[in-house]
């Protein structure tokens, strides 16, 4: 449970059973820091409420032409790493979650940085991933390669309901882990981009 209340200058935050004070300084902090995160420049379809993030993403990568790379892992000093849900030929990384606590989405942003990180800077995790776009899509144009991963772009898509900015619609604790994934992307040089996927009742309300 998330609940969230202005007493004051401060805002405070019940988390999992536990109040937590937010100076009100620090919260512009995140709040500005979030906000200033562009909006991607791509266009996804809705997701249908009940919609599994799975067949959301292998009909978003149909109707996009986008690559799609969900649960496609890569091992990597002992881990499974994935390196997106979808992939762009502008270099691209997409990752998708749909909003339903902020550990899932801190599970997003943590993906985010993981993947663009081991692309960066592990050779062969650069090629393992060009060996699973060759596999997935024969010719798939890409800057991934052995010997560097190009201008990376990491794209987070949220998925919910309501038609409010990102940056409105995030709990407190949501803004911090997505505001430290991007300091952490950008001190790499990575680009960050943000992008609301609606989540809508019916295929009626998509056309």
């Amino acid at each position: 449970m998330v609940y969230e209340t202005t007493r004051g200058d401060d805002t405070y935050v019940l988390f999992n059973g536990h109040w937590f004070r937010v100076q009100k300084d620090f919260a512009a902090l995140v709040n500005d820091s979030v906000k200033r995160i562009p909006g991607a420049d791509i266009s996804l379809p809705p997701c249908y409420i009940g919609e599994k993030e799975s067949d959301y993403n292998v009909r978003a990568s149909r109707e996009t032409g986008f690559l799609c790379l969900d649960a496609k892992t890569i091992g990597i000093g002992g881990n499974q790493v994935e390196v997106c849900d979808l992939l762009t030929d502008k270099n691209q990384l997409i990752h998708i979650k749909k909003w339903r606590s902020s550990a899932s989405l801190s599970h997003l942003f943590l993906q985010g940085t993981n993947s663009a990180e081991s692309l960066l800077r592990d050779e062969s995790f650069r090629l393992a991933t060009r060996q699973l776009i060759e596999q997935t899509k024969p010719g798939f144009p890409t800057a991934i390669h052995r010997e560097g991963a190009g201008e990376l772009e990491v794209v987070f898509g949220i998925v919910y309901s309501r038609d409010v900015p990102v940056h409105k619609r995030l709990p407190f604790f949501s803004k911090l882990s997505m505001m430290d994934a991007a300091k952490a992307l950008h001190a790499q040089g990575v680009k960050v981009s943000v992008t609301r996927i609606a989540e809508i009742e019916t295929r009626a309300e998509a056309v």
